[in-house]
């Protein structure tokens, strides 16, 4: 799975955990340490939750990283 993450991860995948790699288009909402594709839910490990919430921002903002300034 490490060497397909590397693969797709330019491609707007990010893993969740260490069994699921996450296409971040095709997410429906976050609940707590659930992430939601499309109606199935995976479950996202403690340690990756901050880094996959930033990745699931990034992708959100069409990938352009914001400075603190436009955060506010």
């Amino acid at each position: 799975l490490k060497n397909v993450e590397k693969k797709l991860s330019p491609h707007g995948f990010f893993r969740c955990n260490s069994c699921y790699l996450v296409n971040l288009q095709y997410i429906r909402r976050i609940d707590g340490y659930t992430v939601y594709v499309g109606k199935t839910p995976l479950a996202i490990s403690h340690p990756r939750r901050k880094d996959f919430l930033a990745a699931m921002t990034n992708s959100a903002n069409g990938g352009q990283i914001l400075n603190e300034s436009d955060q506010y």
